[in-house]
């Protein structure tokens, strides 16, 4: 949708997304964040992240999970609350969220290779 296009209207629950594929980016990193957590803590790591620590204390795996996808779902919101005003600003917002999310999967990676494989690097 360019920033020219009219912005939907009617009946919010009935029209798509402004930006399903960075959505459809930000749901697949965050499960791969959720699955990288999952591994390292299966090998003997911890969480390094001292909020999403406190959850997995507080509420275990399940709760880290809610967390997350909750977390996705404002992000979705406010996108699309923004972009009904400021489309490009929006857009660029949705980046932003995958690209922050996938700061996590990186250190996970380098965090498995380097400490649970050294030989790899």
């Amino acid at each position: 949708m360019s920033d020219q296009e009219a912005v939907p209207t009617g009946r919010p629950w009935a029209r798509a997304v402004h930006f399903p594929d960075q959505y459809g980016w930000l749901v697949f990193v965050s499960a791969l964040d959720l699955m990288l957590t999952w591994l390292i803590l299966q090998l003997g790591g911890r969480e390094v992240n001292p909020l999403a620590d406190w959850i997995l204390v507080a509420a275990g795996y399940p709760g880290m999970v809610l967390f997350k996808y909750s977390v996705v779902i404002f992000v979705v919101l406010v996108c699309e609350y923004i972009a009904r005003k400021q489309l490009k600003t929006a857009r660029e917002l949705a980046w932003v969220a995958v690209i922050i999310s996938g700061v996590p999967v990186v250190v996970a990676l380098a965090q498995i290779a380097t400490t649970f494989h050294p030989g790899v690097w």
